[in-house]
């Protein structure tokens, strides 16, 4: 039996179709943690000033797999 993984593709969320960016973790919070630090690191960006709505949709784009 494969393990219940996660995973996200920056390319998916709107404005970012040429990110190529994705992540795959065992837990959603990780990969939260993990998209926030792609966001600062390779987009300059800063998760603690997104909008509620975009928190909300990043969630959305995670995948469960396995």
């Amino acid at each position: 039996m494969m393990a219940k993984t996660y995973s996200y593709a920056c390319a998916e969320f709107p404005g970012m179709e040429s990110c190529p960016a994705h992540f795959h973790t065992e837990t959603r919070e990780e990969l939260f943690e993990l998209t926030k630090q792609h966001a600062i690191i390779a987009h300059g960006e800063s998760p603690d000033d997104w909008a509620a709505e975009d928190l909300q949709m990043v969630k959305d784009l995670f995948k469960e797999e396995g």
